[in-house]
This record gives C-alpha cells, sequence and structure tokens, in this order.
C-alpha cells in the first residue's frame, strides 16, 4: 500500500498511473481494481517494480492490453526511466512466453533481466519490470491459490506446458529489420567437449560463444528449457545446408528455430528431455504453424556434415506430439 500523508489516503493504481504519467488505452484501469499491490524486487545488481491487482472485468481486457503493447514503452517511459532505463527497449515487440503453465507477454528493454512483463492468472492481473519478479509472482499467487483451495477440490494436474527460462545470449543471431516467417524447426544435440562435466550448461554456452553461433532454445538434462535467442532472431545454428526436397539452400537459419539438447554421442535423449522438447515443440507449432515435415534433424538438412540429434528417436517424440 501507499499512503499519501498530505492527503491522509491510500493511493490506488489511478493515482499510481497518474504520478508516473502512465498513458494507458480508454477503459483499460476500469477493468482493474483500484486497489493493488505494489512490490520492489531487489537484486544484487537493481531494483526492479510491479504490482498485482484484482480483475474487474475480463471482456475485452486482454485486446486491450495487446493493443496497448504498439505504444506501451513510450506510454510508461517515466516510470522506466525512474529505474534507470538508459536506450530503447533491445526488441521492439512483445513476445510469448511461459512459466509454470502461465502465459505472459513480455518486452526486452535491456539484457539484464529489465523489461515489460504482464500477464493475467485467474483474476490476477500481473504488471512487472522483469522476467525474474514476474517468475517469482506467479510462484507466490499459484501457492497461495494452493493453499486457500478446499481440499476436496485439489487436483494434482499434469503441466503440459513447461517453464521457459529466457537467457537471451548477446552473440550468435542479429534480429533482421523485418519480421520473419517461421515455419522449420531444427533439432540438434551438443555437450560439453572442453573438460569437466559433459552436461555443463555453462560450459555448452562458453563453446557456443567459442565459435559465435547459439540455437534459440537449450534443453538440459534435467528439462529445462533455456531461451538463448529470441524467436524473431535469425540464430546461427544450423549452417550451411538444404531442405530434404532441396530447396532454400544456405538459408534455413533465416526461417528455423533451433533446439538444441544436451548429450553426449553415446547417449540419448532422456525422458524428460523428449518432454520438454515435446511441449516446447507443440507451442511453436501452434505459434507458427509448423508441420510435421518441418520438424527436422542437423543431420537431415546437412548429411554431409552432420550426424545429430544422436540416437534420437523420432518415431517416439512422433507419437508424443500426437497425444
Amino acid at each position: 500500500l501507499i499512503e499519501n500523508k498530505t492527503e491522509n489516503k491510500i493511493l490506488g493504481l489511478k493515482d499510481f498511473f497518474e504520478a508516473f504519467e502512465i498513458s494507458s488505452p480508454e477503459g483499460l484501469l476500469g477493468k482493474l481494481n483500484n486497489d493493488f499491490t505494489l512490490f520492489v524486487y531487489s537484486t544484487q545488481d537493481a531494483n526492479r517494480l510491479g504490482f498485482v491487482t484484482k480483475v474487474e472485468e475480463t471482456e475485452g481486457l486482454l485486446n486491450l492490453l495487446k493493443a496497448w503493447e504498439n505504444s506501451m514503452e513510450k506510454d510508461t517511459e517515466t516510470l522506466f526511466v525512474s529505474l534507470n532505463k538508459k536506450e530503447p527497449a533491445l526488441v521492439s515487440y512483445f513476445r510469448n512466453g511461459s512459466w509454470n503453465n502461465i502465459n505472459y507477454r513480455y518486452l526486452t528493454i535491456s539484457k539484464d533481466d529489465f523489461g515489460i512483463c504482464y500477464s493475467m492468472l485467474d483474476n490476477y492481473f500481473i504488471f512487472t519490470t522483469s522476467w525474474k519478479s514476474l517468475a517469482e509472482t506467479i510462484d507466490s499467487l499459484l501457492k497461495l491459490k494452493q493453499e486457500t483451495a478446499p481440499k476436496e477440490e485439489t487436483i494434482e494436474k499434469e503441466v503440459l506446458i513447461p517453464s521457459i527460462v529466457e537467457r537471451i545470449l548477446n552473440w550468435g543471431y542479429h534480429v533482421p529489420e523485418t519480421p520473419r516467417i517461421i515455419d522449420t524447426i531444427i533439432i540438434h544435440s551438443a555437450y560439453n567437449a572442453i573438460g569437466g562435466d559433459v552436461h555443463d550448461i555453462e560450459k555448452v554456452i562458453e563453446e557456443f560463444r567459442t565459435y559465435g553461433v547459439t540455437p534459440h532454445y537449450l534443453i538440459t538434462r534435467d528439462g529445462i528449457i533455456y531461451q538463448l535467442a529470441p524467436d524473431e532472431a535469425i540464430a546461427y545454428h544450423a549452417g550451411y545446408g538444404k531442405m530434404p526436397d532441396g530447396s532454400r539452400k544456405n538459408i534455413i537459419n533465416f526461417f528455423s528455430i533451433g533446439i538444441e539438447l544436451i548429450h553426449t554421442k553415446t547417449e540419448s535423449p532422456n525422458e524428460t528431455q523428449y518432454q520438454s522438447l515435446t511441449q516446447l515443440t507443440k507451442q511453436l507449432r501452434e505459434q507458427y504453424n509448423i508441420i510435421f515435415e518441418n520438424i527436422l534433424g542437423h543431420n537431415q538438412i546437412t548429411p554431409e556434415r552432420k550426424d545429430d540429434p544422436w540416437n534420437f528417436d523420432w518415431e517416439y517424440f512422433k507419437s508424443l506430439l500426437e497425444t
């Protein structure tokens, strides 16, 4: 709660917007409860801000928020400058994300976990200035929901959409000036070949840095999905190659998403990796309308150079996608 001691009143969401000169679409604040919880998320590097409020009217709310995305960075400029924003957003458009099966939208302002993030969880609206603070807020609300739910209504549900940890690198890709069309997924394998634990994600990423490459997504042996490059970026993951029908030679990076699985040449992807890969692939297929024939292994686009994904069970993977 924020108190205005001069007027002896508790400030509401509308007052907060006015204080930071936030311009919002007409009707948006009317769909949100004026009572809100403001919080500061502190890290060693910086403080991030966020708030949670209840939704009063869901009809048309998502459409208003989507429409606001076109000007949200500009409309919240005073707030973000107060949090030490110095440069325009790294990526100029909002993207989809998911945490604990809760979808959210986000705009990356800088690579040190600074941006505009918002989500709706049941009858709550969440707005934060970092991904980590959004994830922890979602976790807190889910925990509260579980604790307050009647025991007989508590049902264990399988998580269908895996958590995606954003860890955008600063090499191995570029964002084109015009949006690209995505219609292909390329699956790779990689492991740490520079010494130590062969599944060490930090050393795998260090190898990517050495060669100036990166996939869009990296799936660890315990099934955690890291996003290393924005979907909208042309990531350097496929190299020279062509589609199985011989088309689009040496331009596969331009229209594909790269997914890397961490395992060695003598190992197969484990069940946890298959499950994470399946749910990520389902999400990407739905988002970009990708046909199954365009889900390919690295070895299928450049068989003379590459043999990964190693020991990959395509029939099993196909059966998972069909369930």
